[in-house]
């Protein structure tokens, strides 16, 4: 279980955030006016809760960077998106306990009546569909994949390890042939640096010694 808790968290993320997007495309609410026998067009989720789409489009940019992410920047990313949730399930209750002002813009784009009283009077009935509900669903999932993110965040593997730069180390001209031609091709010597090697070696230099007493 721990060994796939990244793996879940980025799909709960994911699923919820594009669930909810998704819902905002369709219709939210259906509504009845008292002065027309025929129902407005169903209010699409962009109009009657705008911060939805918003809100679901930072979480997915937050799960997608979460899944990058190194140990301390993947525990901010998972309060974001624990916050993300949290927002928006609160957008999609405050838009179902207020649907005449959650459809307000739409009857007026239809009316020309503008103003929350005489929208108000003119609406006759406001229908929810089942979209709001699964974009509180959405919501919810969005908040648990940040909750169990923040919880599993250290047992998370490294996903960063592979993009960094190798390391090099340049070869000795000394040891190496064809770094001896190209230093060669630069015009410098690479039998120097083997002559003040061999210079060093105390063996040589006890003999230079030995012959020096001589």
């Amino acid at each position: 279980m721990i060994r796939r808790a990244k793996l879940i968290s980025i799909l709960l993320a994911l699923v919820g955030c594009a669930g909810a997007l998704a819902t905002t495309t369709a219709g939210w609410f259906d509504v009845q006016l008292a002065s027309q026998s025929a129902a407005l067009a169903p209010v699409l989720g962009t109009k009657a809760s705008p911060a939805v789409p918003a809100l679901a489009l930072a979480g997915l940019v937050g799960a997608a960077a979460v899944s990058i992410a190194g140990p301390v920047v993947r525990r901010v990313l998972a309060v974001l998106l624990m916050l993300v949730g949290g927002c928006l399930g609160l957008a999609v209750v405050t838009t179902l306990t207020d649907p005449i002002g959650a459809v307000q813009s739409a009857v007026t784009a239809a009316t020309g009546v503008s103003g929350a009283q005489p929208v108000a009077a003119l609406v006759a009935s406001v229908t929810p569909s089942a979209a709001p509900y699964v974009a509180a669903g959405c919501a919810a999932l969005v908040l648990i994949a940040g909750v169990f993110a923040l919880m599993t965040a250290a047992s998370w593997s490294t996903g960063g390890a592979r993009y960094r730069a190798a390391e090099y180390v340049a070869a000795d001209p000394q040891t190496h042939p064809v770094d001896a031609w190209d230093a060669l091709a630069r015009g410098a010597d690479p039998t120097v640096g083997r002559a003040e090697t061999a210079s060093d070696d105390p063996i040589d230099l006890a003999e230079t010694r030995e012959k020096e007493q001589e």
